[in-house]
């Protein structure tokens, strides 16, 4: 009986982890999300010293999401969104066209990383 009460507790802690990883997860890629929308609108708007400081803060906030996230995310993906994040910078300070497409980018791949760790039916089969 014992060993059943046991298998229960570890059943509902996968599935609590899971639970508190999609949430986190969730909640790091809108909060980069909103930092990007930030930039671009920056962008938008000629000014490029608040860009380049919006781009600072985007490299700190994605420093500390890379820690807590690559516990429950593949590495490789990780790995590429943080090669994007680190050309945002010098993009704005050269005066790059590409800043956009760079940004959209970052986005595009947050949010995938965050869909293919949702469990839904067909990731898992």
């Amino acid at each position: 009986m014992a060993r059943i009460y046991v298998s229960i507790a570890i059943i509902l802690s996968i599935i609590g982890l899971d639970i508190f990883s999609i949430f986190m997860i969730r909640n790091e890629q809108q909060s980069l999300d909103e930092t990007l929308t930030l930039i671009q609108d920056n962008v938008n708007n000629n000014d490029k010293e608040a860009a380049i400081a919006t781009a600072e803060k985007l490299s700190a906030n994605w420093d500390d999401s890379y820690k807590r996230i690559v516990f429950f995310v593949n590495s490789k993906s990780l790995e590429d969104i943080n090669d994007f994040v680190t050309r945002v910078k010098p993009l704005l300070e050269s005066d790059s066209d590409e800043i956009t497409a760079e940004i959209e980018t970052i986005k595009r791949k947050l949010y995938r990383t965050y869909v293919k760790d949702v469990p839904y039916i067909y990731n898992i089969f």
